[in-house]
């Protein structure tokens, strides 16, 4: 982020090119830029980027500009409203290639070793035996650090889980520790702080994942966040439980916000409870 006489200029933005710069204008602690803006230095098409409002049944429109809200130091910048989704889509503004709410810029301050944030989110697709889950790109204090120094370690039964070349075919090499931004578009797939892991074969009582935050060469792990399958021995009847958020995404992890008409995507299901389930289904 900068700013410069009324000028307002951020990168960041678009995952197709996040060195890209964008210009617009700002005053007092709001600043906006004009949406719509192409993403130029994609590697393989142009895309654009703009804010989406989404109301409860999903429908949406594009907003013309995407507004921020920055602290008075500067050093934090959220998007407004909070709830708006931040997206990148094809020139024709036909399809969405990314999505992103929620989105919050923090200043920081360089690689420092601190311990990170616990992975949060953490939910099982039973139909697709994959565990879906959020590492947070910021440590225990809430201060962003550097996603390219993540990754993060998956227990089962307390055993640290080793995914191999045999169970794994698209794997080059056997991993128990994957770093953050890693794919193998397959069965562990990355989308940004968004993690889906598809298992083969698994038999485990509990998952634990932990984050691993390595600067020059020590590595300071966080929490382990817990999924218990089951830990009641009751199951989870949701069929008179009130619905508190419905979410979509694709088979891959991204985030949708309103699915076509015929696809397959995942269906999250958040119950007033705070009890979560996963589904995949095909949008009717």
């Amino acid at each position: 982020m900068a700013f410069s006489d009324g000028k307002f200029f951020i990168s960041g933005l678009a995952s197709k090119s996040p060195e890209e710069v964008y210009e617009g204008t700002y005053s007092g602690t709001t600043a906006s830029i004009p949406s719509f803006q192409i993403v130029k230095d994609a590697d393989l098409f142009f895309y654009r980027i703009a804010p989406v409002s989404v109301d409860k049944d999903m429908n949406y429109e594009y907003l013309r500009t995407i507004n921020f809200n920055f602290s008075a130091d500067r050093k934090q910048l959220t998007m407004a409203p909070a709830e708006a989704y931040l997206c990148e889509t094809t020139y024709d503004l036909k399809e969405f290639v990314t999505t992103a709410t929620g989105v919050t810029m923090k200043y920081y301050a360089g690689d420092h070793a601190t311990k990170p944030a616990m992975p949060t989110n953490l939910d099982w697709d039973e139909l697709n035996s994959a565990l879906v889950f959020n590492i947070p790109t910021e440590d225990v204090n809430g201060e962003y650090i550097n996603a390219e120094k993540l990754s993060y370690r998956i227990y089962a039964d307390g055993k640290r889980y080793t995914f191999t070349t045999d169970l794994y075919d698209h794997l080059t090499q056997d991993m128990d520790e994957i770093p953050f931004g890693f794919t193998d578009n397959y069965d562990i797939v990355n989308n940004g702080t968004l993690k889906v892991i598809y298992f083969h074969n698994l038999q485990a009582k509990k998952l634990h994942v932990e984050s691993v935050y390595t600067v020059d060469g020590t590595a300071t792990t966080s929490d382990r966040a817990l999924y218990d399958f089951d830990p009641t021995g009751i199951s989870l009847n949701t069929a008179d439980m009130k619905v508190a958020d419905t979410r979509y995404y694709s088979i891959e992890g991204a985030q949708i916000a309103t699915p076509a008409k015929g696809t397959i995507v995942l269906k999250a299901v958040t119950y007033a409870d705070g009890k979560r389930k996963v589904t995949k289904e095909i949008v009717k």
